[in-house]
């Protein structure tokens, strides 16, 4: 994103209000594998 507004590029955001979890880390991804079960229902209406 820094790249792009160095070369003057657009950059532009989009609302969400649905369930997001970054899972960039280890602790962040077992969270995600928990959460699965218990949300899959919710995430996949």
């Amino acid at each position: 994103m820094l790249k792009l507004i160095e070369l003057d590029k657009p950059v532009s955001v989009q609302p969400h209000e649905g369930y997001w979890l970054d899972i960039g880390r280890p602790d962040d991804y077992e969270k995600a594998i928990e959460e699965f079960e218990t949300m899959k229902n919710t995430l996949f209406q």
